[in-house]
Order: C-alpha cells, then sequence, then structure tokens
C-alpha cells in the first residue's frame, strides 16, 4: 500500500507537496477505510487549479518510469513538467509503501518525463541501490554491473529485468504494485495511465466480451437505469451498442445521457481491471453524476478491501460520515493537502454534518 508520498517542484506545486496516508484517527465508525493504519479511500476537494489532477499525474508518475504501460497526454508534457514559478531544474518524487510489515521508500529526481537523474531504494530505513551521475550501487548484488544508464531507463527496472530476484524482494514488491496502479477519468477527457496500454473501445470490448446483460444489470443496480441493450455489427463489421425502445432501436451515444455514457466507462474498468488493481485514482470522478449515484459509487469502491481508492471532487454532498470519515476527505488548496480531522482544532464525532461545516470554512476554504 501506498503509506505517503511526496512531490517538490512539480507543475502547479512550487514547493514540496506531501500527501500523507499515515495519520488516521480513532473513529469507531467507516472502519473499513482504514488498513494497517493506512488511509485506503478518500475523496479530494480542491478549487479549480488547485492541483487535484496535478496531484493524480505526480503519483502516477512512477508508472511511466518502470512499466511500459499507458500515460495520460498531461503526464508527457515537457514544458509544464517543472514549476514554472520556480529556479529549479528538476523534480523531486518521494514514495513511501507498506508491503507485508516492510516499508519501502523511493525517491527519485528528473528534470523530464524521460529523463531520470538519480534514484533511491530504502528498505526498512537501509539503501539497497543508489545511482547518482557516478552510477548505480546495488547493496543485494554488490557484483552486478550496470551499462551506461540512459536518462530514460531507471536502475530499478534495469535490476527488475536483469536479475533473478525473490518473490518479497522490495525491488520486485515495488515493481508489481505499480504495475497494478490506474489512474482515469471521464470519457470527455479519454485519459488513463497504469495498468495497461493501448486504447480500448468500449462498444467492441462490451461485444468481444459478451457483457451487455451484465453492463444491463449495472445500469439498474447502480444507477435505476432500465434499458434494453443491443449490440448491432455495422456493414464495415463495427459493433455499435444500441437501446432497444418497443418501436425502434436508436443508438446508445446518440441517445443516452453523459452520465449514462459516464456508466459505460465506469463498468469497464470495473469488469476489466478492478478486481486486480491495487491503487486506483479516478480523476473528476462524478462530474456528470447525479450527486446520489456518485455516493453511491464511493461506497462501493471504497468497500473494495483489495486496493486504495482516491476520487477528486467538487460534489460537497459525498463529505458525509455515512459514506466516509473526516480522515479520508482532503482539501487540497495553497499547495498543501490535509485531511478534515487535521484541518480543524475541533474534535470531529460521526455526528457532525461534514457538508455543513465544508461549506462554511470549517476546514479553511
Amino acid at each position: 500500500m501506498l503509506r505517503k508520498f511526496a512531490v517538490t517542484s512539480y507543475r502547479c506545486f512550487k514547493n514540496r507537496l506531501v500527501f500523507d496516508l499515515t495519520h488516521p484517527h480513532d473513529y469507531e465508525f467507516n472502519k473499513h477505510i482504514i488498513h494497517d493504519g493506512i488511509v485506503s479511500s478518500g475523496v479530494i476537494y480542491g478549487a479549480n487549479g488547485s492541483g487535484k489532477s496535478s496531484l493524480g499525474f505526480a503519483v502516477f508518475d512512477i508508472v511511466g518510469l518502470l512499466t511500459d504501460y499507458e500515460l495520460a497526454a498531461p503526464m508527457k508534457d515537457k514544458t509544464s513538467y517543472v514549476n514554472a514559478q520556480t529556479s529549479h531544474t528538476h523534480v523531486k518524487f518521494e514514495y513511501e509503501f507498506q508491503f507485508s510489515g516492510s516499508i519501502i521508500k523511493y525517491i527519485y529526481e528528473k528534470t523530464a518525463p524521460d529523463e531520470i537523474i538519480s534514484e533511491e531504494v530504502i528498505s526498512n530505513e537501509i539503501t539497497i541501490l543508489k545511482r547518482t551521475y557516478k552510477g548505480v550501487e546495488f547493496t543485494l548484488n554488490p557484483e552486478l554491473k550496470f551499462p551506461e544508464l540512459m536518462p530514460s531507463m531507471s536502475a530499478v527496472r534495469y535490476v527488475y529485468r536483469n536479475t533473478s530476484l525473490p518473490h518479497d524482494s522490495p525491488i520486485t514488491q515495488l515493481i508489481l504494485f505499480v504495475e497494478k496502479m490506474l489512474w482515469f477519468r471521464s470519457l470527455n477527457s479519454r485519459g488513463y495511465c497504469g495498468y495497461t496500454s493501448g486504447g480500448a473501445k468500449l462498444t467492441e470490448e462490451l461485444h468481444k466480451n459478451n457483457k451487455v446483460k451484465e453492463f444491463e444489470t449495472f445500469l439498474k443496480q447502480t444507477a435505476n437505469i432500465d434499458l434494453r441493450l443491443e449490440i448491432i455489427v455495422s456493414p464495415s463489421g463495427t459493433p455499435e451498442l444500441y437501446i432497444d425502445y418497443p418501436s425502434r432501436k436508436v443508438n446508445f451515444f446518440n441517445a443516452s445521457s453523459t452520465g449514462t455514457q459516464e456508466l459505460l466507462l465506469l463498468f469497464y474498468w470495473m469488469s476489466y481491471a478492478l478486481s486486480d488493481v491495487k491503487f486506483l485514482f479516478i480523476d473528476e470522478f462524478d462530474a456528470f453524476y447525479h450527486f446520489e449515484l456518485a455516493a453511491k459509487i464511493v461506497e462501493q469502491l471504497s468497500h473494495n478491501t483489495h486496493m486504495q481508492t482516491f476520487f477528486t471532487s467538487h460534489n460537497t454532498y459525498l463529505a458525509s460520515n455515512r459514506i466516509m470519515r473526516p480522515d479520508s476527505f482532503f482539501i487540497l488548496t495553497g499547495g498543501h493537502i490535509v485531511s478534515f480531522a487535521d484541518a480543524t482544532t475541533r474534535e470531529l464525532r460521526e455526528g457532525h454534518n461534514l457538508e455543513k461545516m465544508f461549506r462554511n470554512g470549517e476546514f479553511g476554504v
């Protein structure tokens, strides 16, 4: 699990931003939100331009470094990578993970999305790999000879690919976790990062995997939308999704609301990946959802105890102890992120109306 993340001089974050998940409070409700002393699910609030999307991009920078998986376009943009309001020439990323009781830190610096200048892996406070301009030191195998690595090649990735490591090796555990990270946002943005590569077409996936009826059930159970759906293959061989009304069939994407179409995207990821994902970040997840539907989705995904799940939102209806708890709602403002529980001197209880307090500026915004 991800315990803590920090980034310095990245995109809109001029100074060091720390996203710390290791300080849950001792609430006696919604205990499923906490695992092994770590906040496992949360909603991140912030004004437009506060950096909610940039936070997701920053956390998932590691995916581009350690895997071959897909990156969203903004993550590959060199012009906005290093914060333009600072004299810094590089970005520093700091990750802290917890795997089976071990604490693994991975710290690296980059001058661009594909230009790494330093790396360090620390396992239980002992440095096991260090890369500087002088070369690479790997204490688990001091005899390993490293070539002159290209600026785009991670030393951690080189070790993983070119040595035989036990399954419980810190580097193996690190890579296997990063390979199971997934970020995505709305259909309009058509962006995702991690877990896989290539662009899947949602209707083709429904058709290929014979999931049309399953999607019908999902719509009914999740949003009380009762539709009869059908795949019709066009003369060119392309499967198209239609709504089968009593009088005629209508193309799903022409006749359904944007919110209903967004549910197809959510259904795709839930059926394709979410049983396997370890860390999920959904940006702008409820931009087209009714507030009660958004709450239902948060509740459903936050109960998936095998993964960490974080959402960005402007929907204050979600700020409820019925759905989560004060230490799982976060405020991002002024280059800092803090939970509701730590943003006030008041002792928050289950009976408090968090939404009303949030709207009244209790948590500093």
